[in-house]
């Protein structure tokens, strides 16, 4: 008679349960789905936190050492360095949605929840209003942010809409005491402020596929160029040569000058690696909404579909007492 040395069929359910109900979850596929969203919403924050050192880690400004050109991608902190809205709006920014979003990796934990209830209470109205605030400090920055172009800027205004409604809604449910429609309008607030970390990596795959084809260029402004070669400590005659269509800019004749720029990202060249953001950061931020919104959609319809938008509509009984079904 053969003799099973295994572990036991249950014995590894068992232990995951275990895990799980630790944290407070009921069903294990809502442990995994927090672990991994919260874990990658924490870990994006927690290396963004060095952020609040503005001048030597997200800006490193100009003359640096070649390929340390600081956090924010290539050029952007051209305008950032230079005092007025950009520069104020910038660190306004980054100094609220970081505590935000850190607050809010708390916020999703069950036990959290039910141990502490008044303090994911205070928790809550604080990522909150820093969200709001961080949210109203985004939108100066969207002339400038990749470039300004009008995919750019309507994909944000979309982003900060989805954000704002959402969390607004999930404030309203919780003093209506409406916990599950809280839970869920907040859960899409975030997710959908999570599509940032998706769009980086799908600007990421864009920018590599344009560099291995060829033949994408982006127009940048000749003073944003300058910014960027400045950075790695190079000469303006290599500027001069390397972009000669910004002769008018260097010799006063056209200060506001834009050349067209070839969109590469395989070499360490701060102006190429620009180009190629600016073009693929508009479309990689609507299909980042997109997947998430679908992917948090799809797992209400399935798991409390009375939250789902893709599920009908039952609409309040009228004054013949009959209520209509809304498809």
């Amino acid at each position: 008679m053969a003799v099973s040395t295994g572990v036991p069929e249950k014995t590894l359910a068992v232990q995951a349960s275990k895990v799980y109900r630790a944290v407070g979850f009921t069903k294990g596929y809502n442990f995994w789905l927090w672990f991994f969203l919260a874990t990658s919403l924490l870990i994006f924050t927690l290396t963004r936190m060095t952020y609040f050192n503005f001048y030597n880690v997200f800006c490193g400004g100009q003359g640096l050492a070649k390929g340390d050109m600081g956090a924010a991608s290539p050029g952007e902190c051209f305008y950032y360095l230079q005092p007025g809205r950009y520069m104020v709006s910038i660190r306004a920014h980054l100094w609220t949605i970081l505590p935000a979003a850190l607050l809010a990796c708390g916020q999703f934990t069950p036990i959290f929840r039910r141990r502490a209830l008044w303090l994911h209470r205070i928790n809550g109205w604080i990522s909150t209003v820093l969200s709001f605030i961080a949210t109203a400090f985004a939108i100066p920055l969207l002339p400038r942010t990749m470039g300004g172009g009008v995919d750019v800027i309507t994909m944000n205004l979309l982003l900060a809409a989805m954000f704002v409604v959402s969390m607004y809604y999930g404030v309203k449910t919780a003093r209506e005491h409406k916990i599950q429609q809280h839970r869920a309008w907040m859960m899409r607030a975030w997710i959908y402020g999570g599509s940032i970390i998706t769009l980086r990596i799908i600007m990421e795959i864009a920018s590599i596929w344009m560099s291995f084809v060829g033949n994408f260029y982006n127009v940048l402004p000749c003073d944003k160029i300058e910014y960027m070669v400045k950075g790695q400590n190079l000469s303006m005659n290599y500027f001069r040569e390397e972009f000669p269509e910004c002769a008018p800019y260097w010799l006063g004749q056209d200060p506001e000058r834009h050349v067209a720029v070839r969109a590469y990202v395989l070499e360490f060249d701060p102006v190429g690696i620009a180009a190629a953001h600016n073009m693929s950061f508009g479309m990689s931020g609507y299909l980042a909404i997109l997947i998430h919104f679908i992917g948090l959609e799809t797992y209400f319809y399935y798991t409390d579909r009375k939250q789902s938008f893709f599920a009908p509509r039952v609409a309040k009984a009228g004054e013949n007492g009959h209520a209509a079904k809304v498809e």
